[in-house]
């Protein structure tokens, strides 16, 4: 099942985008209602009520253009995100594409909220940038 975030308008630099997701330790401030949360660098684990423990891992940075995370879960057998950053000088967007491995079934099952959580994941990264809390 492929998933595609609205496209976010930020008032920041791409650099700025950037360093904000590229960071494990930083994504908690962008993700509601979790618990257990570890992190490194590179890689973070927490429990999100509804969805269950996440394992998160960067596996690609391409500096403020892209970055890929991806996920270990009991939901689906294999899940990636991608994060894309355009710059436009003193402002970029950012537009996250989701990749998941799960049964038909389950996919029909999850598929709007999944929609509905990425959305949101890109509306809370757009007001921490741009309010300075990233």
């Amino acid at each position: 099942m492929e998933l595609i975030s609205k496209k976010n308008e930020i008032h920041a630099e791409a650099a700025k985008v950037f360093g904000a997701l590229s960071n494990c330790n930083l994504l908690q401030k962008y993700i509601p209602n979790v618990q257990n949360w570890t992190s490194t660098e590179d890689e973070c684990s927490f429990n999100v009520a509804g969805v269950g423990n996440l394992v998160l891992k960067i596996v690609e940075k391409l500096p403020f253009e892209k970055i890929v995370y991806q996920a270990q879960t009991t939901m689906a057998q294999q899940i990636e995100a991608t994060f894309l950053i355009e710059d436009f000088s003193e402002k970029s967007t950012l537009e996250i594409h989701a990749d998941l491995e799960v049964p038909f079934f389950v996919a029909q099952m999850i598929k709007s909220s999944m929609q509905k959580m990425m959305d949101t994941l890109a509306d809370q990264i757009k007001l921490a940038i741009e309010t300075n809390i990233a």
